[in-house]
């Protein structure tokens, strides 16, 4: 799995408010963090995690498939 820069595309959005997905996500900083993108009730996608640090957000990567054993 390979880094993302959020300049070059953002996860794909839910497509409705029940869902969530994780994201392991790269921060200005040099700080790595999971991060929840979900679909809102207030209607936008975001990432939720803390609203101080994703802005500062800068790459992101889908988490790996869980392991079958």
């Amino acid at each position: 799995m390979e880094w993302i820069s959020v300049k070059e595309r953002m996860p794909p959005q839910p497509e409705n408010i029940a869902e969530v997905h994780y994201y392991a996500c790269a921060f200005e900083c040099g700080k790595c963090e999971l991060v929840a993108w979900a679909h809102t009730f207030s209607g936008h996608h975001e990432f939720i995690w803390n609203d101080d640090l994703a802005s500062s957000i800068t790459h992101w990567m889908p988490l790996p498939n869980h392991p079958e054993e």
